[in-house]
């Protein structure tokens, strides 16, 4: 969002802004104000593959918990968003992380190998430990399945479920930037679903990487997937920083002026596009500031 100092220009003329390097030239009008507002986004460019990797302590304390996560698990499972997605599950004691449930192919997951059957095996292992930050580092680092699961191309979703305070050797202060480094070049989706009570060291990692927590006596896991989904849905309308001269209102994408296309709802103070713009288009939305509407510009 920036204001253009243009002066009074010819009829028409491509004029850089040289406010940012990256700022693409755009074709602008001459209102006979010389001052034009730039509002301005890029298409949502989301990734089709997703990598979903679930640590979850098989201690006896998450007996009592059983129905929770078997719901939770149901829920998520009959939730998820038609992307091509692969699964690992694995204990979140690093002692047992390497005997992991995953699907060997891209979003396939045999009918009669659902997530809560998965678990129930995987729950058989009854690991002791508490450590979901180091189970998962071992399983990245050492499992040999890695590498062949592993796809740099795909957004990464780690979900963790406990219900005690977190015990590996390492903070979330040390784990996060780690997990971030495993895909430097995607996005990464955290969740947790843990005891609000006792939460403290996932609940750091989500403040830390950003994401959902729920509770695990009786959370609602789909909601775990609100930043995916809305990642996912492609900008079909923008709010405008200050109210327009509607005569002065131009689009334009990837510098090219869109006379169709798209409309201007003053109720809301925002432009509606139709059909949305295409995944990576850089979207400018230029017009003439009505005073009358708008107070001073910060």
């Amino acid at each position: 969002m920036r204001l253009l100092h243009l002066g009074v220009l010819a009829s028409s003329c491509s004029y850089d802004t040289g406010l940012y390097q990256s700022a693409p030239d755009i074709i602008v009008y001459d209102t006979g104000h010389g001052e034009l507002w730039l509002d301005e986004f890029n298409q949502k460019d989301p990734s089709n593959e997703l990598d979903l990797l679930l640590s979850i302590d098989t201690s006896c304390s998450m007996d009592a918990d059983t129905s929770f996560i078997r719901q939770g698990l149901y829920d998520f499972e009959g939730e998820l968003p038609s992307v091509d997605y692969r699964t690992v599950m694995l204990s979140a004691d690093p002692d047992y992380s390497q005997a992991s449930m995953f699907s060997e192919y891209p979003g396939y997951v045999d009918s009669t190998m659902t997530y809560v059957a998965w678990w129930n095996m995987l729950n058989e292992l009854e690991g002791d430990s508490e450590e979901p930050f180091d189970a998962t580092q071992t399983y990245i680092e050492t499992n040999p399945f890695w590498p062949t699961w592993n796809r740099e191309s795909a957004d990464l979703f780690v979900i963790m479920v406990m219900d005690e305070i977190e015990q590996s050797s390492q903070t979330a202060v040390e784990f996060v930037p780690w997990l971030k480094a495993v895909r430097p070049d995607t996005n990464l989706y955290f969740g947790v679903v843990c005891d609000y009570d006792v939460c403290e060291g996932l609940n750091n990692a989500v403040n830390r990487a950003g994401g959902r927590r729920i509770s695990i006596d009786g959370g609602y896991w789909p909601d775990l997937l609100v930043d995916l989904e809305e990642d996912q849905e492609p900008i079909s309308e923008w709010p405008l920083t200050y109210t327009p001269i509607l005569n002065t209102l131009g689009v334009f994408y990837n510098q090219a002026e869109q006379i169709t296309g798209w409309t201007y709802g003053a109720e809301d103070n925002a432009v509606t596009f139709y059909p949305v713009p295409s995944a990576g288009v850089h979207v400018s939305i230029v017009y003439e500031i009505d005073w009358s509407y708008s107070a001073t510009i910060p």
